[in-house]
């Protein structure tokens, strides 16, 4: 009886190695998964680097004007912060102290660039939107994220600010130094949202795996619903397979970016790893479950994959870097339900803030939604019965 047993173990593994092995084929044998969840990042990156490539070199120094509307700390902070970034070996802008009757009359005819307004809170007056305006645009708000860096460090690690701040604090923060003490440039954080989003393209995974587990309307899964198989072990397995095959595919992708593109998007690789493991967990869990859900069409499915996972990027800065930080601000709520936002939270709050308790959290919140979506895709296939396969 016990042989019977360890023969019957036996053939239960060799069917589930089959099981997985097939699952795998049958994931990668559709093109249009295989585009977005690999190439699509990939190519995606390297239109970034092309952008970005020489971003902040050979940059014509750029003729800027300052208004000064008040004397009070924080204007004399962000004047400050505007002289260092014009004293350093960058000489990225030149500034011109005007009245703002002079300053719009300047920018009118085309001899400056913008205008900045040195108040409480600082402003940027343009007309163009060239590649200069995006630069004094990018510094405007990488000074307003660290101002809010800073004062978060003040509440959270007090005892961390003076060294963070001792050293040439202006320049350190046109630079965006964290916590951890790594100068990192504005634009990485279009290749953190780039990260997530090719973590949520997993999408397309879930969604091949949620409509072959469902027999009405996929031939395949007719041959697997009447399988010894049951529902539940045929979703955990897929969900594994799914997010074992999207954790490889993010895992190119991360590797293309570090060290084809040469773009330096973090020191702990193995941490990074991490996040992308479960960041490629939501994506694939999200897309089983909408592959589960109604009976939509193939086409509408994709399309709400496809938005969804666009839409959720965009927020987290993919297209706009500012608007993640202007969502913090007045609704962050919605950074703490977005997926791509927790995504490229957690990488900052690992290398760049060095935040492990920010970083747990982030960590914790995705894993959560990971499940959820897996569960609430077993209740609804649970329920769904035939009367004939």
């Amino acid at each position: 009886m016990f042989q019977d047993k360890k023969i019957e173990n036996i053939e239960m593994r060799c069917v589930m190695l089959h099981e997985i092995k097939y699952r795998i084929l049958t994931i990668y044998r559709e093109r249009q998964v295989a585009f977005w969840s690999l190439l699509f990042p990939i190519i995606l990156g390297t239109l970034f680097s092309l952008a970005f490539g020489n971003f902040g070199k050979d940059i014509d120094t750029i003729d800027t004007a300052i208004v000064k509307e008040d004397t009070s700390d924080s204007a004399k902070a962000f004047e400050n912060y505007l002289k260092e970034i014009e004293k350093s070996d960058s000489k990225v802008i030149k500034l011109k102290v005007m009245s703002d009757k002079k300053a719009k009359q300047s920018l009118k005819k085309g001899n400056i660039s913008g205008i900045y307004y040195v108040k409480e809170k600082p402003e940027l007056t343009v007309t163009d939107s060239d590649m200069q305006v995006s630069i004094l645009k990018e510094l405007l708000s990488e000074y307003d994220q660290n101002v809010s860096l800073y004062k978060d460090i003040a509440k959270e690690h007090p005892e961390k600010l003076e060294e963070i701040i001792k050293d040439n604090s202006y320049y350190n923060m046109s630079k965006e130094v964290g916590i951890s003490g790594k100068e990192v440039h504005g634009v990485v954080q279009y290749y953190f949202a780039l990260i997530a989003m090719a973590c949520l393209f997993g999408g397309y995974v879930g969604y091949t795996i949620g409509i072959q587990l469902q027999a009405n309307i996929n031939k395949v899964a007719i041959r697997r619903n009447i399988s010894s198989f049951g529902k539940l072990k045929m979703i955990v397995c897929d969900t594994l397979v799914g997010w074992g095959v999207q954790t490889v595919n993010v895992s190119v992708c991360l590797l293309y970016l570090k060290y084809i593109l040469k773009i330096d998007i973090g020191s702990n690789m193995p941490k990074m790893f991490a996040v992308c493991m479960v960041g490629s967990l939501i994506g694939v869990s999200i897309g089983i479950f909408i592959g589960c859900l109604g009976n939509m069409s193939y086409e509408f499915k994709i399309g709400v994959i496809t938005t969804y996972s666009l839409l959720s990027s965009f927020l987290a800065g993919l297209m706009i870097a500012q608007i993640k930080g202007a969502i913090e601000k007045y609704c962050p709520i919605v950074n703490r339900i977005n997926p791509a936002a927790l995504i490229s939270d957690a990488i900052y709050s690992m290398d760049i803030y060095d935040e492990p308790s920010r970083f747990n959290l982030d960590m914790f919140i995705m894993i959560f939604m990971a499940v959820l979506f897996t569960g609430v895709s077993f209740l609804i296939m649970r329920r769904k019965r035939y009367d004939s396969i």
